[in-house]
């Protein structure tokens, strides 16, 4: 299923389900604490004629949560674009009678990723991608705590790249959340995600050649010839085949290592350091703001009181 067709469909039943799930969780245990998480996503207008449709590929970051919180009324922005693709009355009017309440409301945010600029060209509309930094990360954290009221944590964000661009990110995102809980915004949580480095989504992902996946840390381009004779020597079967090192997405803490037995080691590099230090060194406690909701990160569980 693909285009807004597919979107929503999917997003039918994902919704539907996460409502159920929230609903069994707190039948066996009425003071569970509720972490829903979604993905940061902002639409940023090139011009003004794409000031509409940015704000509707913005508000499809929240419909998920809207959808389960019971926030899709007659007013909602994306309600005839739900309603043209296949969701219906019946299942608006399902989730507005059996809303979910959320205890803390989970940020997915990396800075490379997350915001993208609608420019039009002669023919259709391109977004492109565009690197927010420390600024689109508190746009997206106020966004969801003033949408939900709810305290919010930023579950995941990382940088693909070097140790030094790693190292920038982390202190600029730290700083950026005691730019936040300055202000009084409850934001309770901070994950560094991924902890090592990983194995990219695109080794089993895409409909594209495989060859256009390899390698992040490997040449640019790839020379086919050389992996021609690579294949042969090796005696692979396919370009699936090639080393897992080739996929490698480096964004961990700890870096990732092939060694001569086929496993990884995880190498410390001084981001595990830095990263330590602020967990030590702690963050600013939150600000007193009128009228905004404030938690406090115990040892005890956050419970389900604003």
């Amino acid at each position: 299923m693909r285009g807004d067709d597919g979107s929503v469909k999917v997003l039918r039943s994902i919704a539907r389900g996460m409502a159920l799930t929230v609903q069994a969780i707190r039948e066996q245990d009425p003071h569970a604490t509720i972490v829903h998480v979604d993905a940061a996503g902002e639409s940023l207008p090139a011009s003004p004629a794409m000031e509409k449709l940015a704000a509707l590929r913005t508000a499809r970051t929240f419909v998920a949560t809207d959808l389960i919180t019971g926030r899709v009324d007659s007013e909602h922005l994306l309600l005839d674009w739900l309603l043209r693709n296949g969701m219906s009355e019946h299942d608006l009017a399902w989730h507005s009678d059996q809303p979910v309440e959320i205890d803390i409301v989970g940020v997915n945010y990396y800075p490379e990723y997350s915001v993208h600029i609608l420019m039009e060209n002669r023919t259709s509309v391109a977004g492109e991608r565009a690197w927010a930094g420390a600024e689109g990360l508190e746009r997206a954290v106020r966004a969801f705590a003033n949408r939900y009221d709810r305290p919010v944590m930023i579950t995941e964000t990382s940088t693909n790249g070097s140790i030094d661009s790693r190292s920038r990110w982390l202190n600029d995102s730290v700083q950026a959340v005691n730019r936040l809980r300055s202000e009084g915004i409850p934001l309770v949580g901070y994950t560094w995600w991924p902890l090592f480095d990983l194995i990219d989504w695109s080794y089993r992902a895409g409909a594209r050649p495989i060859e256009e996946f390899v390698a992040r840390q490997g040449p640019p381009l790839l020379d086919m010839e050389q992996v021609s004779t690579m294949v042969r020597a090796m005696g692979w079967n396919s370009l699936e085949q090639l080393p897992l090192e080739s996929y490698l997405a480096p964004m961990g803490l700890y870096s990732l290592r092939m060694q001569f037995d086929g496993t990884f080691a995880r190498d410390h590099t001084r981001l595990v350091d830095e990263y330590r230090d602020i967990v030590r060194n702690g963050v600013q406690p939150l600000a007193q703001a009128e009228g905004v909701a404030v938690a406090v990160v115990t040892g005890e569980p956050l419970g389900r009181q604003k």
